[in-house]
C-alpha cells in the first residue's frame, strides 16, 4: 500500500504489487528474496513519481492540501498535469518572450486571468488546484457564471478571460494532455458596443482649452496627439525621434512597429499633431518623445480635463483611438482600408469596430446623392 501524509492528513492506495508477507521488509520498506530487484525498482519509482508531483504541486500552490495531491497523482491521463500549474507554466513562458512576442498588458492580463480561475476553484470546490479531466461543459458555465455573478463582470469581459483560459486549454489539448474538448459544445462570443469617440467640435474645444496646469495640459496635448495619429497608450509612450521620417511625399510620417502586434505602421503626421510633436520634441532631450505615466493615472487625469472642458463622455485613453478611426479618417472620406493600415491591424473587421459612421458624415453623402438625383430628374424633365 502506498500512504501519503501531508499536513496531518492521509491518503493510502494499493500499488497494485502482491508479495508474500514473510518476503516483506517493513522498516526498510521492501521485499527481500528471490525477485526482490525487480519490484523494489517499481516501489522505488513509486516513492519518485509521488515525490515529483509533490514538488509539482508545491511550486504552484502554497497551502496545498491532501486532497490538491491526491487529484494530481491520481490524474494519470494527463501526466501529472494540474489546470494551474499548466496555467502558471504559460505565463512563465508569456514572461519570457515579453516584448518580443507578448506585450507586457498581455501577460498581466493572463496573470488576472489566473488570479480569478484560483479564487473559482476555491469557491466553488474548495481545493486549490483541479485535475485537467475536471475541466467539462459544466466547468465552462460556472465559470462563466462566477465572472459574471461574483465578480461583477460585463458580459464582454467575462468572455474574455474565458477565451484567454480557452488558450491554456487548446494548449493542453495539442499536447495530448486532455482527450476531449470542453469548448466543443460551449460557446460564448463578444457582443459589439457603442465605443465613444469625440466630435470635431469636442476636439476643437480640447484642444482651443487653456489649462494652466501643466501636468494637465500634457496629458490634454498627449491624447489629441493620439486622436490625430491612432496612437494607443502604449505606443505614443515609446515613440522615439528615431520613429519620425519622411515619407513617400517628402512629409513627415511616423514609422515603426506596434507594441501589441508587432505590426509595421505608417502614418502621415497631420497638422494638428505636428504642432503637438514639436512642442514636445524641442522641450525633449531624450530619446523618447513623450514622458511616460501610468494609464491609470492618465485616465484620472484625462476625466479632470473632460470636467474643464465640458465634455459629457468618458474620456479614456483608449478613447483617443476610436476618435481618430472614426471623426478624423472615416468621417472625412479616408477609405476603411487605410485606416485599418494605419491602425495596425491585420484584419479588416477587426477596424470596422472602430468604424462607427456619424450623422454628419451620412448627412453629407446624402446630400451628394440628393443632388445627383435632382439632376437626372431635371434633365428628362426636360427631354
Amino acid at each position: 500500500m502506498l500512504r501519503v501524509t501531508l499536513n496531518r492528513e492521509r491518503w493510502n492506495k494499493a500499488t497494485g504489487i502482491w508479495v508474500n508477507p514473510k518476503k516483506w521488509f517493513a522498516s526498510k520498506e521492501k521485499v527481500k528474496g528471490e525477485g526482490a530487484d525487480l519490484i523494489n525498482e517499481r516501489l522505488s519509482a513509486i516513492k519518485t513519481d509521488m515525490q515529483r508531483y509533490f514538488n509539482e504541486l508545491v511550486r504552484v500552490n502554497d497551502t496545498p492540501t491532501i486532497y490538491d495531491f491526491r487529484i494530481l497523482a491520481e490524474s494519470g491521463k494527463e501526466n501529472g498535469k494540474t489546470l494551474l500549474q499548466v496555467f502558471h507554466d504559460h505565463i512563465q513562458k508569456m514572461k519570457a518572450l515579453e516584448g518580443k512576442e507578448y506585450a507586457k498588458a498581455t501577460v498581466i492580463r493572463y496573470q488576472t486571468t489566473l488570479g480569478h480561475l484560483k479564487a473559482f476553484i476555491k469557491k466553488e470546490y474548495d481545493i486549490t488546484d483541479l485535475s485537467l479531466r475536471q475541466v467539462n461543459y459544466e466547468f465552462l458555465t460556472k465559470l462563466e457564471h462566477y465572472f459574471k455573478i461574483t465578480r461583477s463582470c460585463n458580459h464582454n469581459t467575462a468572455a474574455k478571460y474565458i477565451k484567454n483560459f480557452k488558450k491554456v486549454v487548446n494548449i493542453c489539448l495539442k499536447s495530448g494532455w486532455l482527450d476531449k474538448d470542453p469548448f466543443a459544445k460551449y460557446k460564448i462570443t463578444i457582443k459589439p458596443v457603442n465605443k465613444e469617440f469625440l466630435s470635431q467640435l469636442e476636439l476643437d474645444n480640447l484642444a482651443a482649452k487653456k489649462i494652466t496646469n501643466h501636468r494637465l495640459e500634457r496629458v490634454r496635448d498627449i491624447f489629441l496627439f493620439c486622436c490625430y495619429t491612432g496612437f494607443a497608450y502604449v505606443d505614443v509612450f515609446a515613440l522615439k525621434n528615431e520613429h519620425i521620417k519622411v515619407g513617400v511625399d517628402q512629409q513627415l510620417w511616423i514609422v515603426g512597429n506596434r507594441t501589441k502586434t508587432h505590426v509595421r505602421v505608417s502614418i502621415p503626421l497631420l497638422p494638428p499633431a505636428l504642432k503637438i510633436l514639436d512642442k514636445y520634441t524641442d522641450a525633449a532631450n531624450t530619446e523618447i518623445i513623450f514622458q511616460c505615466i501610468s494609464n491609470q493615472k492618465m485616465n484620472a487625469y484625462l476625466k479632470e480635463i473632460a470636467d474643464i472642458c465640458g465634455i459629457n463622455k468618458n474620456l479614456t485613453s483608449h478613447m483617443a483611438r476610436h476618435t481618430f478611426a472614426t471623426t478624423v479618417t472615416l468621417s472625412n472620406g479616408v477609405p476603411i482600408e487605410t485606416v485599418s493600415k494605419m491602425l495596425g491591424h491585420t484584419n479588416l473587421k477587426t477596424t470596422q469596430i472602430y468604424a462607427k459612421v456619424v450623422d454628419t458624415k451620412i448627412s453629407d453623402d446624402m446630400q451628394v446623392l440628393k443632388r445627383k438625383l435632382s439632376g437626372t430628374s431635371k434633365s428628362q424633365s426636360d427631354e
